[in-house]
Protein backbone atom coordinates (compact mmCIF):
# COMPACT_ATOMS: atom_id res chain seq x y z
CA UNK A 1 0.00 0.00 0.00
CA UNK A 2 1.20 3.43 -0.99
CA UNK A 3 2.30 5.46 2.11
CA UNK A 4 1.20 9.59 2.06
CA UNK A 5 4.73 10.75 1.04
CA UNK A 6 4.36 8.05 -2.07
CA UNK A 7 1.03 9.32 -2.95
CA UNK A 8 2.51 13.35 -2.62
CA UNK A 9 5.48 12.32 -4.94
CA UNK A 10 2.84 10.63 -7.21
CA UNK A 11 1.14 13.32 -7.65
CA UNK A 12 3.39 15.58 -9.37
CA UNK A 13 4.36 12.95 -11.69
CA UNK A 14 2.91 13.10 -15.46
CA UNK A 15 3.65 9.70 -17.78
CA UNK A 16 3.22 10.17 -21.26
CA UNK A 17 4.32 6.77 -23.13
CA UNK A 18 4.01 4.72 -26.04
CA UNK A 19 3.16 0.71 -25.05
CA UNK A 20 2.66 -1.59 -28.27
CA UNK A 21 0.15 0.77 -30.25
CA UNK A 22 -1.40 2.73 -27.71
CA UNK A 23 -0.75 5.80 -26.32
CA UNK A 24 -0.68 6.01 -22.66
CA UNK A 25 -0.74 9.53 -20.38
CA UNK A 26 -1.35 9.13 -16.79
CA UNK A 27 -1.29 11.38 -14.03
CA UNK A 28 -3.10 12.79 -10.79
CA UNK A 29 -6.24 14.18 -10.97
CA UNK A 30 -8.56 15.17 -7.57
CA UNK A 31 -6.95 12.68 -5.78
CA UNK A 32 -6.77 9.79 -7.66
CA UNK A 33 -3.97 8.29 -9.65
CA UNK A 34 -5.26 7.43 -13.29
CA UNK A 35 -4.09 5.96 -16.33
CA UNK A 36 -5.56 6.23 -20.44
CA UNK A 37 -4.63 3.99 -22.57
CA UNK A 38 -5.42 6.01 -26.44
CA UNK A 39 -4.96 4.86 -29.76
CA UNK A 40 -5.26 7.89 -32.06
CA UNK A 41 -8.17 9.48 -29.93
CA UNK A 42 -9.35 6.97 -29.18
CA UNK A 43 -9.89 6.11 -25.50
CA UNK A 44 -9.01 2.07 -25.36
CA UNK A 45 -9.21 1.48 -21.96
CA UNK A 46 -8.42 2.93 -18.28
CA UNK A 47 -7.23 2.48 -14.71
CA UNK A 48 -6.08 3.89 -11.06
CA UNK A 49 -4.04 3.06 -8.55
CA UNK A 50 -2.15 3.44 -5.74
CA UNK A 51 0.25 5.97 -7.38
CA UNK A 52 0.44 7.18 -10.88
CA UNK A 53 3.70 4.73 -11.75
CA UNK A 54 1.10 1.43 -10.38
CA UNK A 55 -1.68 2.61 -12.65
CA UNK A 56 0.70 3.04 -15.92
CA UNK A 57 2.09 -0.94 -14.88
CA UNK A 58 -1.67 -2.11 -14.24
CA UNK A 59 -2.52 -0.94 -17.44
CA UNK A 60 0.07 -2.15 -19.08
CA UNK A 61 -0.74 -5.57 -17.94
CA UNK A 62 -4.26 -5.02 -19.14
CA UNK A 63 -3.60 -3.85 -23.01
CA UNK A 64 -1.44 -6.94 -23.18
CA UNK A 65 -3.90 -9.14 -22.06
CA UNK A 66 -6.38 -7.48 -24.46
CA UNK A 67 -3.98 -8.34 -27.43
CA UNK A 68 -3.49 -11.44 -26.43
CA UNK A 69 -7.44 -12.31 -26.07
CA UNK A 70 -8.04 -10.68 -29.18
CA UNK A 71 -5.62 -12.90 -31.00
CA UNK A 72 -6.94 -15.67 -29.29
CA UNK A 73 -10.67 -15.08 -30.46
CA UNK A 74 -9.10 -14.84 -33.91
CA UNK A 75 -11.74 -17.51 -36.40
CA UNK A 76 -9.14 -19.57 -38.75
CA UNK A 77 -6.64 -16.87 -37.79
CA UNK A 78 -8.19 -13.88 -39.63
CA UNK A 79 -8.14 -11.22 -37.66
CA UNK A 80 -11.12 -9.59 -36.02
CA UNK A 81 -12.75 -6.23 -37.53
CA UNK A 82 -11.25 -4.75 -33.90
CA UNK A 83 -8.25 -5.47 -34.40
CA UNK A 84 -8.43 -4.28 -38.32
CA UNK A 85 -9.96 -0.98 -36.96
CA UNK A 86 -7.08 -0.62 -34.78
CA UNK A 87 -4.53 -1.09 -37.29
CA UNK A 88 -5.95 1.13 -39.91
CA UNK A 89 -6.50 3.78 -37.03
CA UNK A 90 -2.44 3.09 -35.50
CA UNK A 91 -0.95 2.78 -39.45
CA UNK A 92 -2.88 5.84 -40.23
CA UNK A 93 -1.42 8.03 -38.00
CA UNK A 94 1.89 6.40 -39.14
CA UNK A 95 1.62 8.14 -42.04
CA UNK A 96 -0.61 5.65 -44.35
CA UNK A 97 -3.31 8.47 -45.09
CA UNK A 98 -3.52 8.08 -48.80
CA UNK A 99 -3.52 4.51 -49.13
CA UNK A 100 -6.24 4.32 -46.27
CA UNK A 101 -7.97 6.82 -48.13
CA UNK A 102 -7.95 4.37 -51.05
CA UNK A 103 -8.76 1.45 -49.03
CA UNK A 104 -11.70 3.82 -47.71
CA UNK A 105 -12.98 4.24 -51.48
CA UNK A 106 -12.28 0.36 -52.39
CA UNK A 107 -14.77 -0.45 -49.22
CA UNK A 108 -17.74 1.29 -50.50
CA UNK A 109 -17.32 0.44 -53.84
CA UNK A 110 -20.55 -2.29 -54.99
CA UNK A 111 -19.89 -5.41 -52.72
CA UNK A 112 -16.32 -3.20 -51.74
CA UNK A 113 -14.62 -5.06 -55.02
CA UNK A 114 -12.78 -3.05 -57.56
CA UNK A 115 -9.82 -4.63 -59.87
CA UNK A 116 -5.77 -2.60 -59.86
CA UNK A 117 -7.01 -0.68 -62.92
CA UNK A 118 -10.76 0.53 -61.04
CA UNK A 119 -8.58 1.60 -57.93
CA UNK A 120 -5.61 3.10 -60.15
CA UNK A 121 -8.87 5.23 -61.49
CA UNK A 122 -10.06 5.99 -57.87
CA UNK A 123 -6.36 7.25 -57.08
CA UNK A 124 -5.89 9.10 -60.30
CA UNK A 125 -2.40 6.64 -60.67
CA UNK A 126 -1.12 4.29 -63.12
CA UNK A 127 -1.77 0.32 -61.90
CA UNK A 128 1.68 -0.32 -61.55
CA UNK A 129 1.69 2.27 -58.85
CA UNK A 130 -1.36 1.36 -57.25
CA UNK A 131 -0.48 -1.91 -57.12
CA UNK A 132 2.61 -1.74 -55.60
CA UNK A 133 0.73 0.84 -52.67
CA UNK A 134 -1.48 -2.48 -51.99
CA UNK A 135 1.39 -4.66 -51.74
CA UNK A 136 3.44 -2.41 -49.20
CA UNK A 137 0.52 -1.40 -47.06
CA UNK A 138 -0.58 -5.28 -47.06
CA UNK A 139 3.09 -5.86 -45.85
CA UNK A 140 2.70 -3.71 -43.03
CA UNK A 141 -0.65 -4.82 -42.18
CA UNK A 142 0.63 -8.17 -42.02
CA UNK A 143 3.52 -7.12 -39.74
CA UNK A 144 1.32 -4.66 -37.87
CA UNK A 145 -1.04 -7.72 -36.86
CA UNK A 146 1.50 -11.09 -37.46
CA UNK A 147 -0.97 -11.44 -39.88
CA UNK A 148 0.28 -14.26 -42.79
CA UNK A 149 -2.57 -15.73 -44.91
CA UNK A 150 -2.72 -18.50 -46.61
CA UNK A 151 -1.41 -17.58 -50.35
CA UNK A 152 -3.17 -20.68 -52.20
CA UNK A 153 -0.69 -20.23 -55.19
CA UNK A 154 -1.73 -16.39 -55.58
CA UNK A 155 1.00 -14.64 -57.40
CA UNK A 156 4.02 -12.12 -55.40
CA UNK A 157 1.44 -9.55 -56.61
CA UNK A 158 -1.56 -10.54 -54.78
CA UNK A 159 0.23 -12.41 -52.22
CA UNK A 160 0.56 -8.95 -49.66
CA UNK A 161 -2.87 -7.89 -50.54
CA UNK A 162 -4.46 -11.35 -48.81
CA UNK A 163 -4.23 -9.51 -45.73
CA UNK A 164 -6.79 -7.46 -46.56
CA UNK A 165 -8.62 -8.62 -49.26
CA UNK A 166 -9.37 -11.52 -51.15
CA UNK A 167 -9.38 -12.24 -55.05
CA UNK A 168 -12.16 -13.61 -56.68
CA UNK A 169 -11.98 -16.72 -58.70
CA UNK A 170 -12.97 -15.13 -61.98
CA UNK A 171 -11.36 -12.22 -63.13
CA UNK A 172 -12.71 -9.66 -65.13
CA UNK A 173 -11.02 -7.45 -68.36
CA UNK A 174 -8.61 -5.13 -66.03
CA UNK A 175 -6.98 -8.31 -63.81
CA UNK A 176 -8.50 -9.67 -60.69
CA UNK A 177 -11.48 -8.55 -58.29
CA UNK A 178 -10.15 -7.53 -55.01
CA UNK A 179 -12.81 -8.00 -52.36
CA UNK A 180 -12.45 -6.74 -49.10
CA UNK A 181 -12.18 -9.26 -46.19
CA UNK A 182 -15.44 -8.76 -44.49
CA UNK A 183 -13.90 -8.33 -41.33
CA UNK A 184 -11.92 -5.03 -42.98
CA UNK A 185 -14.89 -4.16 -44.31
CA UNK A 186 -16.67 -4.06 -41.17
CA UNK A 187 -13.83 -2.18 -39.72
CA UNK A 188 -14.57 1.10 -41.74
CA UNK A 189 -18.21 1.00 -41.20
CA UNK A 190 -16.98 1.46 -37.75
CA UNK A 191 -14.38 4.22 -38.49
CA UNK A 192 -17.21 6.09 -40.64
CA UNK A 193 -19.70 5.90 -37.60
CA UNK A 194 -16.72 7.27 -35.09
CA UNK A 195 -16.53 10.14 -37.59
CA UNK A 196 -20.39 10.83 -37.78
CA UNK A 197 -21.54 13.68 -36.08
CA UNK A 198 -23.34 13.19 -32.78
CA UNK A 199 -27.16 13.68 -32.75
CA UNK A 200 -28.61 14.65 -29.37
Amino acid sequence: MATKKNREASASVRIDIAHHHYRIIAGQREGTCHAIAYLANWKIESLNGETVEAAVDALKGALDERMVRLRRDRVDGVPSAQEFCEALMALDEAGLKPVIALLTAHSRRPDAAATVEELARLADRDESTTATVYMRFGRKLGAFLDFVPEVNGYDRTLAPMLTFAVPETQPKKGGPVLRLRPEMLEAFRTLDRRDEPSRV
